[in-house]
């Protein structure tokens, strides 16, 4: 009787009383540009489908292609106008991208960082957060003192101001209240 090699061929008729078996070579695919689906087995022969090509000037492998597995191309990202590239793209890697000047996000997005209104108006803002290249800007509304309050401390771009009643009002600067007045009991 016939024994195949299974390690370069496959079965293609089993043997039987009355035949011998019938031993058929593995077809092999180019690694370079094939793939095996299915692998072969001891009764079945592999078939070879062709690799996909990456663009790479437009693409990478996002899945790398292997001896049973088709490779898998992925779109380039694409850095916004207000971005820069800080790693260029590989025929396995993304490039990836940050935002510049003042803009944030990323990279692919990058929006104009949020201004603060003037702190120096009445009703202005002061800066809570600092904005980075991932990170807006935060801005938060300047305490209004009360007519009945002092400025203690002047608002910045980064500080708030502070207000405390005075004269005779009591309070915590925004809203001042008079302070009680008592008749005086007669004896």
């Amino acid at each position: 009787w016939t024994v195949c090699d299974t390690s370069t061929q496959w079965i293609g008729q089993m043997g039987s009383r009355s035949r011998d078996t019938v031993c058929a070579p593995l077809q092999e695919c180019n690694a370079t540009t094939e793939y095996q689906v299915p692998a072969a087995t001891r009764f079945a022969d592999r078939t070879c489908e062709p690799l996909s090509i990456c663009n790479y000037t437009t693409q990478f492998d996002l899945i790398p292609a292997a001896i049973d597995r088709n490779r898998v191309c992925q779109d380039l990202t694409v850095c916004s106008d207000n971005g820069v590239e800080t790693q260029a793209a590989t025929a396995i890697s993304d490039r990836t991208c940050e935002c510049a000047g003042e803009y944030w996000g990323d990279g692919e997005t990058c929006t104009p960082w949020t201004v603060c209104e003037s702190f120096e108006l009445e009703t202005g803002q002061y800066e809570t957060v600092s904005p980075t290249i991932t990170a807006d800007r935060q801005c938060a509304n300047l305490t209004v003192c009360s007519a009945h309050a002092e400025t203690v401390y002047n608002a910045t771009a980064t500080s708030d101001r502070a207000c405390e009643c005075a004269g005779e009002f009591w309070g915590d600067g925004q809203t001042c209240t008079p302070w009680t007045v008592c008749n005086p009991t007669s004896e």
